[in-house]
């Protein structure tokens, strides 16, 4: 008799741990069950596919180039304005909210901005239909913009082709005098062209050093006479000879260095551009007017150099503009973009 409470204790033990594990499988598998069910509780996917594409072709206008992402779809397919004309003539008969949920946009991995427009309407012929509805849709309305957009890039296209020409024409006219000269300079070693840069570069330096050094000075003697001219107020009346040639002395410097400024303004000199014919400037120093007219030495001797290359590259630059003008007079024209659709899936 005494085994057999110990019997009934290991019988009791053993089975609470039986139906443990058995509570536990059965929780699990219910859970299991549970969650096939919410992931396939929907219907089977009817859904239709349709891809559209950004395509590459070359018409940054300076950051100016718009630029398809899926917000801008999500935004366009969302507006009831588009969607819900598209499901009413295909017989997508769904509360506006169901039909949002029911369309889904996907970035797709391509070299390419390429986005994939999802729509399950419960009906894989009316999926088709209605996705390639919504991807027509969005194409007319960011043809809208984009039209927009590039007839302003287009002025500037065709602004930046007659400067060009303009600055192609000079540069041949120039050529052809610096050959008349016998100036020109083939350039042949790297070596040459990074010297001249090192003494162009020493120049504009001793130039913006001396330029500094000057108008510094003129206003430290004008800071100087100021004061003065303030302590003898203190001191002698207004009819004071001494006064007088101190204000004459404080108004001949503050002439001198607003004349100085408005000078250079107007003169507008150039330190950085390869020019044959440089601005001059006047009413400076001999010392400060050397270093800029050595500048301009050096400026020229680089010009004279590297035009056969700066034409070239002038002349890549034009075609390439001529280029982007014809892509995009033609494909406004044609009511077209840089967005297409690429592909239909089932």
């Amino acid at each position: 008799m005494a085994s057999n409470p110990k019997t009934f204790r290991r019988f009791v033990r053993h089975s609470w741990l039986s139906i443990t594990i058995f509570v536990l499988l059965v929780v699990g598998i219910i859970y299991s069950a549970w969650e096939i069910t919410e992931r396939y509780k929907q219907s089977p996917d009817f859904g239709g596919i349709v891809t559209l594409r950004q395509g590459d072709l070359g018409l940054d206008f300076n950051g100016e180039t718009m630029q398809l992402t899926r917000s801008m779809i999500v935004k366009t397919l969302s507006d009831p304005k588009i969607l819900l004309p598209v499901a009413k003539k295909y017989g997508w008969n769904e509360p506006y909210g169901e039909l949002v949920k029911r369309i889904e946009i996907k970035e797709r991995l391509s070299s390419q901005r390429s986005f994939s427009i999802l729509v399950n309407t419960m009906n894989a012929e009316r999926s088709i239909l209605v996705a390639r509805a919504l991807a027509l849709a969005f194409l007319g309305e960011y043809q809208k913009l984009w039209e927009v957009r590039n007839k302003k890039n287009l002025s500037l296209c065709e602004k930046k082709i007659d400067t060009l020409q303009t600055e192609i024409h000079e540069l041949k006219n120039t050529r052809h005098i610096m050959r008349e000269n016998r100036e020109l300079i083939p350039l042949t070693t790297e070596v040459e062209m990074a010297a001249v840069n090192n003494q162009l570069v020493e120049a504009q330096k001793q130039f913006m050093t001396a330029y500094g050094a000057y108008i510094a000075k003129l206003e430290d003697k004008r800071s100087e006479m100021q004061l003065q001219y303030n302590l003898a107020k203190q001191v002698y009346t207004s009819n004071d000879a001494r006064l007088q040639s101190l204000k004459m002395q404080l108004d001949e410097i503050t002439r001198l260095s607003r004349d100085l400024g408005e000078k250079m303004i107007s003169q507008k000199p150039d330190l950085y551009k390869m020019t044959i014919r440089p601005r001059k400037i006047t009413g400076l120093p001999s010392d400060i007017q050397y270093f800029y007219d050595n500048i301009q030495t050096l400026q020229r001797l680089k010009l004279t150099m590297m035009i056969d290359s700066i034409i070239e590259e002038k002349m890549k630059n034009l075609e390439e503009e001529r280029r982007k003008k014809d892509t995009v007079e033609r494909l406004i024209e044609t009511h077209s973009s840089d967005v297409f659709i690429r592909e239909v899936e089932i």
